[in-house]
């Protein structure tokens, strides 16, 4: 609950001086599995995750972003995240970064 008390300071206070906040990015949520590629909660909110604080102040609730062995890999690396996976698969958390690119662009062109 601190940690929610903190965030409707944030948001109140950049509310009060006039910058928008475009979204929040629920980050770290879950894991791709490198072999199989299932998410899988590691990280159990305590206080039900992003959507429903977002849902509290109001704010966009932009996507979630989970950690990814073959993204980090490529981030790494220096490498293009395409370059790194395997031919023909696809990764949920490639997908999932899509959806909030695409959430961010939405919301600033708004």
């Amino acid at each position: 609950r601190v940690g929610r008390c903190q965030e409707g300071v944030y948001f109140n206070f950049c509310r009060r001086i006039g910058v928008k906040v475009v979204g929040v990015v629920e980050n770290m949520s879950g894991f791709v599995c490198p072999e199989c590629a299932h998410v899988t909660n590691i990280f159990h909110p305590s206080s039900g995750g992003a959507q429903p604080m977002c849902d509290e102040f109001k704010v966009p609730f932009l996507g979630k972003i989970p950690l990814d062995p073959v993204l980090t890999r490529a981030c790494d690396a220096g490498q293009s995240y395409a370059s790194v996976q395997a031919e023909g698969t696809t990764s949920p958390g490639l997908s999932m970064f899509a959806e909030v690119v695409a959430a961010v662009r939405s919301s600033v062109e708004q």
